[in-house]
């Protein structure tokens, strides 16, 4: 395990999916999720959105959240956000871009995840253990591209769970 980054005066933990997923991944639901993603991915840098079915997911639903990747660096759009993300993290009902979050600090850290992912076009792993401001954030994430012509990211499925055990 590498020792924690700090973004905005904030440690958190990020590990690039490139050895065994199954063993980097800590929680069942998302091994199951990255799994999927995985057979639908085959050999292009992610999978399209059309490749992409809920159904085959109802175990993650109310964690996964999909976002838009339009021009520009920070654009970023929400297009559906799980329910119980919503929850976990305390979002209210206008929260449709990461911008709108009321923390700025959480907002600094995620933003570097999902730039991360554009960037570098590969599923990223995250750990965080943070107190803001604003609340204590603790969860895994995963952050899957998605491409549409296999080349350029245009979505994001993301997902973050408590840890199992609390």
């Amino acid at each position: 395990m590498t020792a924690p980054e700090y973004i905005g005066g904030l440690p958190y933990e990020r590990v690039e999916l490139k050895n065994d997923p199954r063993r980097e991944l800590i929680h069942p639901i998302l091994r199951r999720l990255h799994a999927y993603w995985e057979t639908k991915r085959e050999l292009r840098i992610g999978p399209s959105r059309s490749d992409i079915d809920p159904v085959d997911f109802p175990y993650a639903i109310g964690w996964v959240s999909l976002f838009d990747v339009s021009e520009g660096p920070d654009n970023f759009i929400i297009r559906v956000l799980g329910g119980r993300s919503e929850r976990t993290l305390d979002l209210g009902p206008d929260f449709r871009r990461p911008q709108d979050s009321d923390d700025p600090e959480f907002h600094a850290v995620a933003m570097e995840d999902l730039r991360w992912v554009v960037e570098h076009r590969k599923p990223l792993r995250v750990f965080r253990d943070i107190k803001t401001a604003k609340r204590r954030y603790r969860f895994e994430g995963l952050v899957l591209p998605l491409s549409d012509d296999g080349q350029h990211v245009n979505m994001l499925l993301l997902a973050g769970i408590p840890p199992v055990g609390g």
